[in-house]
């Protein structure tokens, strides 16, 4: 009996005579080597572990997985892309690994999927009991069902059939015609897989052929991969040689630029100083300049209102005097004619005019304040320019106190000198530190030698005439009393130079004296202890090698 099934055929030659691989009552299958995997191949190392997944959909179709495999899955010689699924149809021919380099190599493991594949009952009775025995149990057990038919008692039949009459002849046919049949089914079955084994070398040149395909392409590819690795290497030598070429270009003009950096700084600070004085001279200038031009500006404006006030004052006058007559003469020829309607009209005018008088008084007082505003006003501008100039001494002091200020006494320079580090203190200060420790007070580092900076006294000395009168007599006090004080050094140096003692003199030896005695000479003279310079740090043993006496070291000698 024959039955149809849902399967993988094993194409190409393999180690075990399992061909086919039923799906039947199955939702998922594994494909790989390990043991527990539904479908275990172990005779290619191309396969990993759990090389591809299978699945069954509720539809009954199937899909497959390539589970993230070192060398993929194929499906009609189409990669698949890791972790996504793709659906079979029947007759999809599936391929695991890559196909071999050469022919010693192991073979490539290939699946043919089919949804209905004709195969025989016994087919699938010795698949599953393959499964569950082992395989020399089942083995056994097929060439017993194999060979069944041909070892059959003599007497079989009519021990079945008890009625029947036994005939050797009759016996012999049957036996005859059953071996004819099959051999007839071997011939058969022969010609089955003599054709299996036609289309099964046709598939084998067929992947030769696509092999040597395969393989020509790689080369091919190789060749271009290293053709083109042959020029980014000559296209990244290139470019580390421009890029040198380049760095020394740019080194040289760096250094070119730094050059031409500091002629600048150079040159920029002298614009700055002669800029410095023009603005100087200028706003001299300009100051003169302003107060010349406000005060004829003052003048003209007091004349202005002078005169002004004055021919007011004249017209006032007249016009008084005119309405005076006037009146007077109305009144004398009037008086008589008129009554007293006349006398109060001359009185309301005489009332008016004495409103514009005080009217033109009030006026002229106005004026008068305008011009004490103006006075004060102009006032207040030469205070405001003084306190202006005031601000820009102290705010230029401020600048100098910050910037040009020694950090030991918090002055101005006096005789500044820099050390070996740059950093810049007072002569004087710096002589004193020195004195107490041989480092830099900002930086710490040693101080090797140190110079006087006189472009910095010049500059000082300049910016300090610009100062009030109160900076500089300070500035002054502060001189005299530095040069009193290093006057006082100096005198201690020069006497303790002149009380020096001078290194003892070797006494003339006795060559008949003993060495006991010599010795006793020299314990004498290395007890004479001399205390050295008050603050200079002796450790309590040891000579001073300017001198000879214990007591002090050379740092602190009273006698250097």
């Amino acid at each position: 009996m024959a039955t149809f099934i849902c399967c993988l055929r094993r194409v190409g030659e393999i180690s075990n005579k399992r061909r086919i691989e039923p799906l039947e009552n199955k939702n998922e299958v594994i494909i790989g080597r390990h043991k527990e995997n539904a479908i275990c191949i172990t005779d290619s190392v191309m396969i990993s572990r759990k090389h591809a997944v299978l699945k069954k959909l509720q539809d009954g179709s199937w899909t497959i997985t390539d589970n993230k495999s070192l060398n993929g899955v194929k499906v009609n010689d189409k990669q698949l892309i890791p972790s996504q699924p793709y659906l079979l149809k029947d007759g999809d021919r599936i391929q695991l690994g890559i196909p071999p380099n050469n022919a010693s190599s192991e073979p490539v493991v290939v699946f043919q999927f089919h949804t209905c594949l004709r195969v025989k009952s016994k087919m699938i009775d010795k698949i599953s009991s393959k499964r569950k025995h082992s395989e020399d149990s089942v083995s056994s057990k097929s060439k017993c069902v194999k060979y069944d038919h041909v070892f059959k008692h003599p007497h079989s039949e009519q021990i079945r059939n008890p009625g029947a009459v036994w005939s050797p002849s009759l016996q012999m046919k049957k036996q005859l015609e059953e071996q004819e049949r099959l051999h007839q089914e071997k011939l058969k079955a022969a010609e089955k897989e003599m054709e299996e084994m036609r289309k099964r070398l046709e598939e084998k040149e067929a992947a030769q052929k696509e092999m040597l395909k395969q393989l020509q392409e790689n080369e091919e590819r190789i060749n271009l991969e290293k053709q083109d690795q042959k020029q980014k290497l000559q296209e990244a030598e290139n470019m580390i040689s421009e890029m040198v070429q380049a760095l020394k270009e740019r080194e040289q003009t760096e250094a070119q630029m730094i050059e031409d950096i500091r002629q600048k700084e150079e040159e920029a600070r002298l614009k700055l100083e002669q800029q410095r004085a023009n603005m100087e001279e200028e706003r001299k200038k300009f100051e003169e300049e302003m107060k010349s031009e406000v005060q004829k500006q003052l003048q003209e404006k007091e004349e202005l209102l002078r005169q002004q006030l004055t021919v007011q004052r004249n017209a006032l006058l007249e016009e008084k005097e005119r309405i005076e007559k006037d009146l007077q003469q109305e009144m004398e020829r009037k008086l008589e004619e008129k009554d007293k309607d006349l006398e109060n009209r001359l009185l309301k005018e005489k009332e008016n005019l004495e409103k514009i008088i005080s009217n033109k008084e009030l006026e002229q007082k106005m004026l008068e304040s305008q011009l004490n505003e103006t006075k004060i006003e102009n006032e207040k501008t030469k205070e405001q320019m003084l306190k202006a100039r005031e601000d820009v001494l102290t705010n230029f002091a401020d600048v100098m106190e910050t910037e040009l200020q020694c950090s030991i006494c918090n002055e101005l320079f006096i005789q500044a000198t820099s050390l070996n580090c740059s950093h810049s203190f007072c002569a004087y200060c710096i002589g004193q530190w020195i004195e107490k420790k041989k480092e830099c007070p900002i930086c710490r580092s040693a101080i090797t030698f140190k110079n006087r900076s006189i472009v910095l006294d010049s500059y000082i000395d300049r910016m300090v005439e610009h100062l009030s009168e109160e900076m500089k007599e300070n500035r002054k006090i502060l001189i005299e009393s530095r040069k009193e004080e290093q006057a006082v050094i100096d005198e201690k140096q020069k006497s303790l130079q002149t009380h020096r003692v001078p290194p003892r003199a070797h006494d003339v030896i006795d060559l008949s004296s003993s060495e006991d005695e010599d010795e006793d000479e020299d314990e004498e003279d290395s007890e004479v202890s001399v205390e050295g310079e008050d603050g200079v740090y002796y450790g309590g043993y040891g000579q001073c090698y300017n001198c000879g006496h214990r007591g002090h070291w050379a740092n602190g000698c009273p006698f250097r």
